[in-house]
């Protein structure tokens, strides 16, 4: 029993690795810009081309820049495109959606290979793409976000563990993801500015903007400035701290002579004294003065009134 167990074992793992290696080997494939046996390269206008509208990246740089390449020295690799499941007269774009986007600002006709894929095929495309992006640095915090909430909900019935799996990431880093996408539309704009691509620093103002918007606007104003003072992460996470610590300030207290409380209440750098009076009948006066003058005032007159003198 015990080697019908142990051989039942060893052959699960090394089918489920085989398989795996399999799937990714023909993953890539399928993500090669040469023709794969049996294709052709065809020449083909832009326009019964569309855009994956489930590919993360929504900006495109130096689009004129390639189109003027484009119209000088051609187009160097062949874009990849698969049949529209919905409309067979027309593709998707699967890999090069720059030079289709270049081809159509120049006015060219784009060199294609017309590739079949299977729902699994696109899932494994689609999870190296993303891991290429990632390493890569080339999409917007939003776009990121974004690609990593499409995986996680097409491929993976919803499920951050599932996702992180496939991914090779950690649940965190999920978990990130989709909790930025759950900010207010302004924070939002902000990590499609490319201004800064760290999901740990757009987390802290995304939390900002829910504890003080102001605050928030001002932080993002600054870092679209380039006027933040030190790491983007850490100064954002020390203005979360600042508007929560003067939300719920620290508080001690001093017992002092005559039955006298004071109260030194600390926020940000100014200190605002509340003096508590208690007399003899333990009758509570409360005082808040704005400057000295203001404190003899006041405590003249409860000295006053505790002694009968006015009511």
């Amino acid at each position: 029993m015990k080697n019908d167990k142990s051989k039942g074992f060893g052959f699960g793992n090394k089918s489920a690795s085989a398989n795996r290696n399999s799937t990714l080997e023909k993953a890539m494939a399928l993500m090669d810009e040469k023709p794969l046996e049996g294709e052709v390269i065809l020449k083909m206008e832009p326009d019964p081309i569309d855009r994956d509208p489930n590919q993360p990246r929504k900006k495109m740089n130096n689009i004129e820049s390639l189109a003027a390449t484009m119209q000088k020295d051609g187009q160097i690799q062949p874009i990849v495109v698969r049949v529209n499941p919905k409309n067979p007269d027309r593709y998707i774009i699967v890999i090069g959606e720059r030079r289709w986007t270049a081809a159509k600002t120049a006015g060219l006709v784009l060199d294609v290979i017309v590739r079949d894929y299977s729902e699994d095929d696109l899932r494994e495309v689609y999870r190296i793409q993303l891991k290429e992006n990632d390493e890569r640095e080339n999409l917007t915090a939003l776009e990121d976000c974004l690609s990593v909430k499409y995986y996680m909900e097409t491929y993976c019935d919803g499920q951050q563990k599932l996702a992180a799996n496939d991914l090779g990431k950690s649940i965190e880093y999920v978990s990130k993801r989709i909790i930025l996408l759950k900010a207010d539309q302004e924070v939002l704009d902000f990590a499609d500015d490319d201004v800064l691509n760290d999901v740990d620093t757009l987390v802290a103002v995304k939390k900002l903007y829910v504890e003080d918007k102001k605050a928030a606007q001002q932080w993002m104003k600054d870092a679209r400035d380039g006027s933040i003072e030190g790491p983007a992460r850490k100064s954002a996470q020390n203005a979360l701290k600042k508007v929560k610590t003067g939300r719920n300030p620290k508080k001690t207290s001093v017992k002092v002579k005559s039955g006298r409380i004071i109260k030194f209440i600390e926020e940000d750098k100014n200190i605002k004294l509340k003096l508590f009076y208690q007399d003899k009948e333990e009758n509570d006066f409360l005082v808040f003065p704005s400057d000295l003058d203001r404190l003899i005032e006041e405590l003249t007159l409860i000295k006053k009134r505790r002694d009968g003198e006015i009511h």
